[in-house]
């Protein structure tokens, strides 16, 4: 019972919104059910106002019209915006791959993340994956060479104003964009809080697989490690940069594959204090085996992960004040954040001036 409560309370703060719950509903449940979560979107949402996230759902729903909504006038418009995203979906990986091509002739090893690496892992979509940039990680020791690789080969840093070496000590990894289409996201440890040892990132990498991706020999993370890294990522949202809506799907698709460890995935999420992260977003998951749901809740996560979970929705300067009180609590404990809090605040009050001064 108390831990029923427990992750039905952590379930309600990772939730998304009420139209993208719909729109989840729609892209991936049975025929009946997604044809009354479409029509009560449709009764509360003009498509004129969807936004980017919106349209990753819609691009799924557009191939599922002709059963759920045949008749609706706009079904060859979603199938041309779906057509529109994907495309410029795939001259976005083009120009990142461009950029793996560096890292790999650099001589460092390169793991998907997220997305890109459920679909080389041969778990795809029910329907064309939109996506705005590519998730990759890169060993810690190779990460401010990366960047500078990038740096070299035309690529800018998200925040010009950031050295390569300040990034590395404050950062868990930075997006970098080239051109019109060119939008690469490289970390050198797959969440963002805590700070993961050397020795926990080195089993990452000993458990990922190596294989060919776009005719690339490239790493992707064990099911395992995906289906965790992906509930963590679930977690860090906020009104101002929303996660992906995808991670349900995504949770559901590799829970779905019937090859997953829950017992490993636990350890892991101990391991790396996202027992809360972990837990909530399970509770989201379509078709979850009563027994790996009751492995998941008998882990009983740890205050840390909570507060952590806690941080992960806030702001940059209401996070960074947190994870110091945290740091108080458990100074053993590491963060990014924390390193250069001082950027961090001048960042914020910068924003708030400019805004003042309009």
């Amino acid at each position: 019972m108390i831990s029923s409560l427990r992750q039905k309370a952590l379930a309600w703060l990772v939730q998304l919104p009420k139209g993208q719950q719909a729109l989840v509903q729609a892209a991936c449940d049975s025929e009946a059910n997604a044809r009354v979560a479409w029509r009560a979107w449709l009764s509360t949402h003009d498509i004129d106002a969807a936004d980017w996230q919106d349209h990753k759902l819609l691009a799924l729903i557009a191939q599922r019209l002709g059963y759920i909504d045949p008749d609706n006038p706009l079904r060859g418009r979603l199938r041309g915006l779906s057509k529109m995203h994907w495309t410029l979906s795939q001259l976005s990986v083009r120009e990142a791959l461009d950029a793996v091509d560096a890292l790999l002739r650099a001589d460092m090893d390169v793991m998907l993340l997220k997305g890109a690496a459920l679909d080389a892992s041969g778990l795809c979509l029910p329907g064309p994956r939109i996506s705005g940039d590519l998730d990759i990680l890169v060993r810690r020791g190779d990460f401010a060479r990366s960047l500078q690789t990038l740096i070299d080969h035309g690529w800018q840093m998200k925040n010009r104003s950031l050295k390569v070496e300040m990034v590395e000590r404050i950062r868990p990894g930075m997006n970098l964009y080239r051109g019109e289409q060119g939008d690469i996201d490289v970390h050198h440890q797959p969440i963002h809080a805590p700070m993961l040892s050397d020795g926990q990132l080195a089993e990452l990498w000993s458990r990922a697989q190596q294989l060919e991706w776009l005719g690339r020999k490239i790493f992707v993370p064990s099911l395992e490690d995906q289906f965790l890294i992906n509930a963590v990522h679930a977690c860090r949202s906020s009104a101002k940069a929303p996660s992906s809506p995808l991670w349900p799907i995504n949770l559901s698709i590799l829970a779905q594959s019937g090859k997953l460890d829950f017992d490993v995935i636990a350890k892991h999420g101990r391991g790396w204090t996202a027992g809360a992260c972990l837990e909530a977003a399970t509770a989201h998951v379509r078709s979850l085996p009563d027994q790996a749901r009751r492995c998941v809740l008998a882990q009983r996560p740890s205050v840390l992960s909570v507060l952590l979970l806690l941080a992960a929705r806030m702001g940059t300067l209401p996070r960074t004040l947190l994870l110091a009180c945290v740091k108080i609590l458990a100074p053993r404990v590491k963060f990014f954040e924390l390193p250069n809090a001082a950027y961090y605040v001048r960042r914020w009050l910068s924003k708030r001036l400019r805004y003042v001064t309009r």
